[in-house]
Parts: structure tokens; sequence; C-alpha cells
């Protein structure tokens, strides 16, 4: 099993997912699901935490 190197806190991860979620506040139309568009987010932001 290969373990990866925690160069982020949990903190900061939720932190960067809302920072990110607010920027698209202004953006969002309701023509999607928030839920669908903030789970979005929350996923690319975890993927490029762990690819780095």
């Amino acid at each position: 099993m290969v373990h990866l190197h925690r160069w982020f806190s949990e903190k900061d991860l939720i932190q960067s997912i809302f920072l990110k979620m607010a920027s698209y506040h202004a953006q969002y139309q309701g023509n999607m699901s928030f839920t669908y568009l903030a789970s979005n987010i929350a996923v690319s932001i975890c993927i490029d935490q762990f690819c780095i």
C-alpha cells in the first residue's frame, strides 16, 4: 500500500472548497443542482491536492 504525504490539513482542504464555491456563486444560474456543482468542485480540488 502506498502512503501519500499529507501536505495539507483537512481544514485547508475545506476552506479551499468553500472559497471556490463562493467564487462560483455569482455565476450560478440554477440550471444544475447546487449539490451537483458543490460535489464537482470538492472532487476536483481533492484530486488536485492528491495529484501534486
